[in-house]
């Protein structure tokens, strides 16, 4: 449903399988995808987290959590910790 540009859909089809299996990594991922698709990036985000809990090594989570957290910093205007140049921006401690 999310591919065919039916995300309401496919949200509320993931959120029924986590009432059905709320330990689901799976499911908790697949419902991360459709939120950050829609572009509730915090509401993925939690999912994200959610998945790796249940199962750390994730590994599309974890990738998916770092895409919508890297994204909510650009959409916030938060200073990166970089410069431009590619060195720190921020001094060592």
């Amino acid at each position: 449903l999310a591919r065919h540009g039916r995300l309401a859909e496919a949200i509320s089809g993931f959120e029924r399988a986590l009432e059905i299996a709320p330990d689901s990594a799976k499911n908790h991922f697949n419902l991360g995808i459709a939120l950050a698709a829609r572009g509730e990036l915090d509401r993925a985000s939690e999912h994200f987290h959610q998945a790796l809990r249940i199962q750390p090594d994730h590994e599309a989570a974890q990738s998916a959590l770092a895409r919508a957290l890297h994204e909510q910093a650009q959409h916030s205007g938060a200073p990166s910790a970089q410069s431009p140049l590619g060195g720190d921006a921020l001094p060592a401690p």
